[in-house]
């Protein structure tokens, strides 16, 4: 399905986290707050990832440094609330030469957008084929990234 505005993304993004039972991983720029912080978004992730012990959701930013620029962010603080069910890390942004946003939910749907900066994507409920080749570079920017400290929650 073709997507055209930030609405349709984020409605395909709470679609195909919501269907997920077993993992999710979501690589994006800056986790745009016109896209992702939303309730209903917070609210697929959190049943996502309280779905069971073995769920697996992993968020791999580019630039996490600029992530609250524009305030509190929904998905942070879930992560916050949440540290041993959703990891976040800022990428190697050497070695990450994607442009690509995309989250990828029990290695069969997709929601992937092109350029980070439009809000054209293309969301699949069911592509097993382009979900493993996603998961693979995922992966691999993720085995290079660190954790990200501007993102993490201050305890007192």
């Amino acid at each position: 399905m073709q997507l055209k505005d930030a609405q349709a993304l984020t409605d395909a993004i709470v679609s195909c986290l919501g269907a997920g039972r077993r993992s999710a991983i979501l690589f994006s720029d800056v986790l745009e707050h016109r896209v992702y912080n939303h309730a209903a978004t917070e609210t697929a992730l959190r049943e996502l990832a309280l779905r069971h012990q073995q769920v697996d959701v992993r968020l791999l930013l580019r630039r996490s440094d600029r992530v609250l620029k524009g305030g509190d962010h929904a998905l942070v603080e879930l992560a916050r609330q949440l540290p041993s069910r959703i990891t976040i890390l800022q990428a190697d942004t050497i070695a990450c030469e994607d442009e690509r946003e995309w989250v990828v939910v029990d290695g069969r749907a997709t929601v992937i957008r092109q350029q980070p900066d439009r809000y054209d994507a293309v969301y699949r409920d069911d592509d097993p084929q382009l979900a493993r080749q996603l998961g693979a570079v995922f992966d691999r920017y993720w085995q290079q990234g660190c954790p990200a400290p501007e993102l993490a929650q201050l305890r007192l």
